[in-house]
């Protein structure tokens, strides 16, 4: 994965490319409650990689307006992300022992 997002993104260093991976695959590990990431969401993980690199130096900027343009950035993951996540998400199930 590394190795691609270099190829696509060659002026983004590569320990930021690393960091935004592990970050990636620990935001997919916690939302979904999985231990492993499962070579299908390979390419949800390279889009979340994509949409962080895209945030870089924007990150807390919400909106502004100047000269009749509005820019604004999401601080979140798009729908898009989260439909694809969502069909790997396991529910959390708590037992509680009842004596």
């Amino acid at each position: 994965m590394l190795e691609k997002l270099q190829l696509l993104y060659p002026a983004v260093d590569v320990v930021i490319l690393s960091v935004l991976i592990d970050t990636a695959e620990d935001f997919i590990k916690a939302y979904c409650n999985i231990d492993e990431i499962p070579p299908a969401l390979n390419s949800t993980l390279m889009a979340m990689v994509r949409e962080d690199i895209n945030k870089l130096g924007g990150e807390g900027f919400n909106s502004e307006t100047a000269g009749g343009a509005n820019v604004s950035y999401e601080t979140d993951y798009t729908d898009r992300i989260y439909k694809q996540l969502a069909k790997f998400k396991r529910i959390k199930t708590v037992c509680s022992m009842v004596e």
